[in-house]
């Protein structure tokens, strides 16, 4: 399984490439940017900067502050060579990925959640192609301040509901958001997300939402694997009026706030808890023994002998004379 983690660090927004055979961290600037989502002039380098990991009511050009990972770049890539994607991508549709996102969340109004807020979503809408959009956010219909999975497709944009022991944002606190796509699942369990309160060393994950409800006829594939951060990078969350979402947060720098892995990576708790449940239905067997059936065996010769061990067979010895 492969992690990545970002930023490098303070002022290198772009993915830790790990380390070199003596043990030194490896640094490539080409590898996995965090790019803007809108660039400031044409034909420059839209890598973020420094302030674009904090998105709050202060910055009066929010969309200017939401940027994107694209996952499907090689993860092999090398400083100079001519590959850079679908060669070996670290993230692939329908196959399985975790990704976890640690922000914290800005006192804001309550009305704030009157409008569905996306902190991070893994997807893109692709023209003449549609795509789906796998989203990790609140839901102003329901629960608005409990983050759900949801999905926009083409069609519009649908929520799953929370667990009923999913977690409910607090204003400046810190949280772990991880979300685990395992194709091998059964069911709504293709799709699970987990919430930790980082406000206490001793929280652990809890299980916050899972596919239920969303569509499984569109099977969680995305077409594209874009990692968005504050917006779903789509016009159809709820109560925007057809227009892009934004959400405000705060991520640190030099803290990897953002991992993502190939593979399948549930919390122990999870994994332990779910094994505590098993419950296996076990045969009942009674030795009681009933009644004994009579035969009648009347008209048997008494010279009739059965032989072979596998076999089962009658032979009767015939007296001419009788």
């Amino acid at each position: 399984m492969i992690t990545l983690t970002w930023p490098y660090g303070l002022n290198s927004y772009f993915a830790n490439n790990g380390y070199d055979e003596s043990g030194t961290l490896i640094n490539n600037s080409s590898y996995f940017k965090m790019k803007k989502f809108i660039s400031e002039q044409e034909n420059i380098d839209n890598i973020i900067t420094t302030n674009y990991l904090n998105l709050s009511s202060a910055d009066d050009k929010p969309y200017s502050k939401i940027f994107f990972i694209d996952l499907d770049e090689d993860y092999t890539y090398e400083e100079g060579a001519s590959r850079i994607r679908e060669i070996d991508p670290l993230i692939q549709s329908g196959k399985p990925f975790t990704i976890d996102v640690t922000l914290s969340i800005p006192a804001v109004n309550d009305s704030f959640f009157y409008k569905s807020r996306v902190y991070f979503s893994i997807g893109q809408n692709i023209s003449g192609v549609g795509g789906n959009i796998i989203t990790v956010g609140t839901n102003a219909m329901h629960d608005p301040k409990k983050p759900v999975i949801g999905m926009i497709t083409k069609d519009g944009s649908i929520k799953a509901l929370p667990i009923v022991n999913a977690l409910e944002l607090n204003y400046e606190t810190k949280y772990t958001f991880r979300l685990v796509h395992n194709p091998s699942a059964v069911g709504e369990r293709k799709l699970i997300l987990f919430l930790k309160d980082l406000s206490a060393p001793e929280n652990d994950f809890v299980l916050q939402s899972t596919a239920n409800g969303l569509s499984s006829y569109h099977h969680y594939i995305v077409s594209k694997p874009r990692l968005y951060f504050y917006t779903s990078g789509w016009t159809n969350e709820y109560g925007w009026n057809n227009t892009f979402d934004f959400s405000y947060a705060t991520m640190e720098d030099d803290a990897s706030p953002i991992q993502v892995s190939n593979g399948v990576k549930y919390p122990d708790s999870y994994i332990i808890s779910n094994l505590e449940a098993l419950e296996y239905s076990e045969p009942e067997l009674s030795f009681t023994r009933g009644e004994a059936v009579l035969y009648d065996d009347a008209g048997i010769p008494r010279n009739a002998y059965i032989s072979s061990n596998s076999t089962l067979n009658f032979y009767v010895d015939i007296d001419p004379s009788e």
